[in-house]
């Protein structure tokens, strides 16, 4: 399935089969339940935080592909601050 994603994801076609929304409520989940039996993730917390920026940038609708998006707003926002 994710094989199939590809060249809708060159084409910066999105649409949600599963959400960036969802998606980062299930890493919430998972860091949650990690924490509480003192298990460090920091590879799944860092991809919540991002999760959550993306959210907070408006991409929490589309499909968990849509991440592509964010990373490629966010790259162009970085660097024309630099």
């Amino acid at each position: 399935m994710s094989e199939n994603k590809a060249f809708k994801m060159i084409k910066d076609e999105f649409k949600p089969t599963f959400t960036l929304n969802n998606l980062k409520k299930d890493l919430n989940t998972i860091n949650e339940t990690a924490k509480s039996f003192g298990v460090k993730l920091p590879m799944s917390s860092r991809a919540e935080e991002i999760y959550k920026k993306a959210i907070e940038n408006g991409f929490g609708d589309l499909d968990y592909t849509g991440i592509l998006a964010y990373l490629k707003q966010a790259t162009k926002a970085e660097n024309l601050q630099n």
